[in-house]
């Protein structure tokens, strides 16, 4: 199941330069329950997590946004028990047709930084954010 909603957490995040039935309402809408689990959780409002994506990542990332972050990895199973992202992970859940664009973001946010896995998590959606912010954006 984890590895389901992975997938379908990374195409909603990284939306498909093609046409595709990937990115539909439908799916933003079985996503719902994360997107929920991990607001509650953390705190973070819907206004601070749309204003990183319409900032590209600028926006300042209050503690409710980070743990927010952590918290979308954590769920989709993509978070060790240290708060380290597993980047070879998210690349080798990824169908075929989507890694050769998301999976070159990956690798290039391999160099992950900050003490915490709020941190850590920030950086990778920044990096995702500066390596391709017409694509990529927080749910």
């Amino acid at each position: 199941m984890k590895s389901l909603v992975l997938i379908v957490v990374l195409l909603l995040s990284y939306k498909v330069q093609c046409k595709s039935t990937l990115d539909t309402p439908e799916l933003i809408k079985m996503l719902q329950p994360l997107h929920d689990a991990c607001q509650q959780s953390s705190g973070a409002s819907e206004s601070s997590i749309a204003a990183f994506t319409t900032s590209k990542g600028k926006s300042v990332a209050d503690a409710q946004l980070k743990s927010y972050m952590a918290c979308v990895l954590d769920l989709t199973g993509t978070l060790d028990a240290n708060g380290n992202i597993m980047l070879d992970k998210l690349v080798g859940m990824l169908p075929p047709g989507v890694g050769s664009i998301y999976g070159n973001m990956i690798k290039t946010c391999t160099k992950l930084q900050g003490k915490t896995a709020e941190d850590r998590a920030l950086w990778y959606f920044q990096c995702g954010m500066k390596n391709d912010p017409a694509n990529f954006r927080l749910f």
